[in-house]
């Protein structure tokens, strides 16, 4: 599913108009976005949690050549799922 796909499921859902959804799923995206850039943990009860992790520098491959390459540390996003999700997708 992608989110074009995913904005037309809600707004069949909801009978919300599809302009409406696409607007209020932007900005929880932007919401979300923005706290983890800010260094904040985005939890939403039964589904799961956003927050940011610190990845040490280290090295790693070229696999075109073999050479050693540097990766400079990075802070990237994380999410974690809730039992609620986890459980729903375990029955699947």
């Amino acid at each position: 599913m992608n989110k074009n796909e995913l904005i037309l499921r809600i707004a069949e859902e909801t009978t919300l108009p599809r302009k409406t959804v696409e607007i209020a799923l932007n900005a929880t995206f932007n919401q979300i976005t923005q706290a983890m850039a800010e260094g904040e943990r985005v939890q939403i009860v039964g589904f799961g949690s956003f927050e940011t992790k610190e990845r040490a520098e280290r090295i790693g491959r070229n696999p075109r050549t073999g050479e050693e390459v540097p990766i400079p540390a990075a802070t990237v996003p994380v999410f974690k799922p809730g039992k609620a999700l986890k459980d729903a997708v375990d029955q699947q």
